[in-house]
């Protein structure tokens, strides 16, 4: 196992992370009306409020899923963890967009831009890791 500098090193991890494929996403589905608090701008998704299935429960933590209301609509795409109360965090409305550096890149330049417009000086927290 290379421990070094290779350019292989990287790709070999066990934590090594592979790249999203919004169309190969799995879906997690919402109990009806469980939807509201989303559409209402709530980005944390509750174990009670979601489907149990045998897909379900075989998503890693971390896994990358496209969150459905009960009516099989589109509410975005979400970040996955079975083993918690807070089940899984909406990280897009876009079901469709790429979760990967440059998303993050973008995400954290839109932030700075509107603290930045806000705030004459740059004493201000630029991640809030809860939300």
């Amino acid at each position: 196992m290379d421990h070094g500098g290779s350019p292989d090193a990287k790709s070999s991890s066990p934590t090594a992370q592979t790249p999203d494929a919004p169309a190969a996403r799995p879906s997690l589905q919402l109990k009806p009306g469980a939807e509201r608090r989303i559409l209402g701008g709530h980005p944390w998704i509750y174990a009670n409020e979601i489907q149990t299935g045998a897909q379900t429960r075989a998503l890693v933590p971390g896994a990358l899923v496209e969150l459905r209301d009960a009516q099989d609509r589109s509410l975005g795409a979400a970040a996955f963890d079975p083993g918690a109360l807070v089940v899984g965090r909406l990280l897009d409305r876009d079901a469709a967009a790429t979760i990967d550096v440059a998303w993050i890149a973008n995400r954290l330049a839109r932030a700075a831009a509107i603290r930045g417009a806000l705030y004459p000086e740059p004493y201000y927290r630029l991640i809030h890791a809860e939300a």
